[in-house]
Formats: C-alpha cells, structure tokens, sequence
C-alpha cells in the first residue's frame, strides 16, 4: 500500500522568511548605494566653482590652484568633487601652511550654488629683519611672511643672532609692539630702526641717527612722554646735530648726551 507524505509547513515557512530577507537586503543595498552615488558622485552635488576674496598681494593663480587640489576626493577608485565630502578646516589650515602671507584663512561651502568660497587675511609689513644679506617682512604677530628691503620699514636688530623661515615667530607680539608704538611721534622724529638687547633694555635708532634707550617692561607711554618732553624743552631739531642717546629706562628722569 502506497503512502504519501506532505513536507511539514513550517519547512516552507522557513524558506519564505528567507527569501523576504534577501529581498530586504537587495532593497537596502540598492536604496544605500542610490543614496551613497547621489551624496558622492551626482552632478548635483559636484562643486562648479571657486571663489577666492580678501586677496590683494597673494599670488591669486597659485591659490586658486591650491584650493582646487584640496577639492579632489577619492572614494575608493573614483575621483570626486562632492560638497559633501570637503572639510573646510583641512583647507584652511593648507592654505595657512602653504602660503606665509596669509595671517588666517577662512573655508564655506554654497551648498545651492555648489561653490566654494576662501576668506583671507594678509599679513602686513610692519618691521623689517634681515638674515645675511636677505631681508623678511615681519608683522604686527612677529611673523616672517615674505622677502623684503631694508628700506622698505623699521628695521629689527637683535643682538644675539636670530635664525628663521617663512612663517616662523622671531619676535614676540607684545616687544615687536612696544617697539612699534614709538612710530607714533612723527612730529618729533621718525623711528628708523630697533635693535633688541635685553630683556629690559631695547634700543630704537631714529633717521637723525640718535637712539633712546627704553625699558620694554615698563609703559611706553610714560617714555614717549619724557621723550617728546625732553626734545621740545631742551632738543629742538637745531640742537640734535651731535645728540647721541637719549636714556629713558629710570623712573622720572630722562637723560642724554
């Protein structure tokens, strides 16, 4: 006598689960890769342009193609230029790096235009220091930042050899502007360079050729007053033929021979 036999139903149920599951998968993996290729690879999303501003003295072409290197993504074997992906802190400290003369960059992304903007600051010749016989342009932070004259500003000096590049400190902000505050009396004399000797002494050397000695740990205003007080009383112009210094750094007084 013949039997038949029927598979159990929960065996075709288990089929039917997995076959749903496969499904599901296949449809996340396709909505995932739509999503991936949109945020990635889409025209709609490529950046169309740069725009660069605040650039003055900056060599523009050389930035510009800078920034459009930065832009270039790679996800796994593909190149991309996807707004998605730029990290505009990576781009602002490239740029700060590569170019000395940039004080501080700032990066955005135009997400409806698809664009890319750069924001600088340049920095501005303030002193001059010389290595050798080349000359920097130092600003107001004590950064060297470009090739310079010595005519060009107040020349630095120091009395123990200084050594730098492009985009290094050599001086501290707050000597550099002591030192600079002493441009201020133009009526009286023109700062024509400042030579660092101590901590507590710094020199400055005017177009007369006369120096002031000053304390730079002390307040510059209270000097430059016994200064400019000492010139119009008893240093007129006529009488600074064969002044030689002038020395500020003690209390009330001020002296000179």
């Amino acid at each position: 006598m013949a039997r038949s036999y029927r598979k159990p139903r929960r065996v075709r149920k288990k089929k039917q689960r997995n076959w749903k599951r496969i499904l599901v998968l296949l449809l996340f993996g396709l909505v995932l890769g739509a999503v991936l290729y949109t945020a990635f690879f889409s025209e709609f999303v490529q950046v169309r342009g740069v725009r660069l501003e605040g650039v003055e003295n900056v060599d523009r072409e050389a930035l510009q193609e800078r920034v459009v290197s930065l832009l270039e993504q790679r996800v796994l074997f593909w190149g991309t230029r996807s707004i998605f992906l730029l990290a505009p802190e990576r781009v602002e400290q490239e740029v700060e790096q590569a170019f000395p003369c940039i004080a501080s960059a700032t990066a955005d992304r135009l997400f409806w235009q698809r664009a890319f903007v750069l924001r600088v600051e340049e920095r501005r010749e303030e002193a001059v220091w010389c290595m050798g016989t080349e000359c920097f342009s130092v600003d107001k932070e004590g950064v060297v930042f470009q090739k310079s004259s010595p005519d060009t500003a107040i020349l630095l000096i120091f009395s123990e050899e200084k050594t730098g590049k492009l985009g290094e400190r050599i001086v501290e902000p707050g000597l550099l502007n002591f030192a600079l505050f002493f441009k201020g009396s133009p009526k009286n004399f023109q700062l024509s360079s400042v030579e660092f000797v101590s901590p507590t002494r710094l020199n400055i050397t005017t177009s007369e050729g006369w120096q002031a000695y000053l304390d730079p740990t002390e307040d510059p205003k209270w000097q430059l007053t016994k200064l400019e007080a000492l010139l119009k009383e008893e240093l007129p112009p006529g009488k600074r033929s064969e002044l030689q210094y002038v020395e500020l750094r003690f209390g009330d007084q001020a002296y000179y021979q």
